[in-house]
C-alpha cells in the first residue's frame, strides 16, 4: 500500500500551457523580443530563469543576472494573473477528491510559490 503520492503541476494536473506560454511572451516583448511559442512550449520544465537565457541568445539579445532576475519577476507576476484561465484536466478533480484524507500528498512543480499560492487545488496541498 503507498503512503503517499507526488503530483506534477504543470501539464500532469491542469492545462498551464497556455499561461506559461503567455507570461514569458509579454515579459519578452517588453524587451523587443517576440518569440514563437513552440520555441517556448519546448522548454517548458527547465525552468524559468534558463528558459529566458535560451530565448535572449537565440535572439542575440544582450541580457545579465539583473535583467534576468527582473524578467523572472515580471513573468511570475503575469503568469499568476492568468492562473484564473489554468483548468484541470479532466478527472483530475474526482482523482483528488478521492485521495483527500486517505493518503498524504504533495505537489512538486518548477513554477513560482506566487504562481503555486494562486492555484485551483491549493487548498487540497496546503
Amino acid at each position: 500500500m503507498f503512503k503517499a503520492v507526488i503530483f506534477d503541476w504543470d501539464g500532469t494536473l491542469a492545462d498551464t500551457k497556455k499561461a506559461v506560454v503567455e507570461s514569458f511572451r509579454r515579459v519578452l516583448v517588453e524587451v523587443g523580443c517576440v518569440v514563437d511559442s513552440k520555441f517556448i512550449e519546448r522548454r517548458i520544465g527547465i525552468g524559468t530563469r534558463k528558459i529566458l537565457e535560451d530565448v535572449l541568445k537565440e535572439s542575440n539579445i544582450t541580457f545579465d543576472d539583473r535583467m534576468l532576475a527582473e524578467l523572472t519577476r515580471k513573468k511570475v507576476k503575469i503568469q499568476t494573473e492568468l492562473s484564473e484561465a489554468v483548468n484541470f484536466f479532466e478527472g483530475t478533480t474526482d482523482l483528488l477528491d478521492a485521495l483527500y484524507g486517505r493518503i498524504k500528498m504533495a505537489l512538486a512543480t518548477m513554477s513560482s510559490r506566487k504562481v503555486i499560492d494562486k492555484l485551483p487545488a491549493r487548498t487540497i496541498f496546503f
